[in-house]
């Protein structure tokens, strides 16, 4: 028996949707709703299908995010296929770079041990996020700097209320020689809880001085060194010293 992960053609979709109308009992809203998510999903180039010896039996359409579903036929459940499926595309997204965080929803709320065996964080009671991490490698003999990274909600700017911080990192860093500050870690931003990414508010401090504290969107942010992928998720790999008179454009 072999297997295989790839991308779904238009006669295999339709064999998928053979079998979802099977287990669904028939063309109801359930199934309707599924055939027109595999559609979407295929136009846009996010139906991914696990074969087995050429038979798809596996599919995840809508990639690891809200919205997405991830689905095994129920003959073929409890081998591990929707763990490959999973697992496969964790990787392409980390080579692909276009993709730092997975934020999805755990629907059912039957599937929430798995997520979390796959290494996902519950919040809000019923999502589940990701961060896809990434290191660098610090050149050797470079000057060490302290960093301290923490983010908070908003409200801490209107009202400068104290209050524990929604995330803290402390990764290792240098000084490189045009004065800016390598980190040996991607660090993620995550605003889940909050739902809205402008809710956000970082605070990075290097060498015990305070580099930023502001909104993640802010122009402040982009200019200290501030990124965000593809999907609008916010990262910071280096900070700016001084911050960059130009702010970079957005994505």
């Amino acid at each position: 028996m072999s297997l295989e992960i790839r991308s779904l053609s238009e006669g295999e979709r339709l064999l998928i949707l053979d079998w979802l109308e099977r287990e669904e009992a028939g063309p109801g809203k359930g199934f309707a709703a599924q055939k027109d998510l595999l559609a979407r999903a295929q136009d846009a180039g996010e139906l991914w299908g696990l074969f087995e010896d050429a038979d798809p039996v596996a599919f995840l359409a809508g990639e690891l995010r809200k919205g997405g579903v991830l689905r095994v036929r129920a003959d073929r459940r409890r081998r591990g296929y929707g763990r490959r499926l999973v697992r496969h595309r964790i990787e392409a997204l980390r080579a692909d770079d276009s993709c730092c965080l997975l934020d999805i929803a755990c629907d059912p709320a039957e599937s929430i041990p798995f997520w979390q065996k796959m290494g996902f964080t519950l919040y809000g009671g019923s999502y589940a996020f990701k961060r896809l991490e990434r290191r660098f490698d610090l050149p050797k003999g470079a000057e060490p700097i302290a960093v301290r990274i923490r983010s908070f909600p908003d409200f801490v700017l209107r009202t400068g209320e104290v209050v524990d911080p929604l995330d803290e990192f402390r990764p290792d860093a240098v000084i490189l020689p045009d004065g800016n500050i390598q980190l040996a870690e991607r660090v993620i931003f995550f605003a889940g809880p909050l739902n809205r990414r402008y809710d956000l508010v970082v605070k990075i401090e290097a060498g015990g001085r305070e580099r930023l504290f502001d909104r993640v969107t802010s122009d402040a942010a982009y200019a200290v060194g501030v990124s965000e992928d593809e999907h609008a998720n916010h990262f910071l790999e280096r900070i700016n010293d001084p911050p960059l008179a130009v702010v970079p454009s957005r994505r």
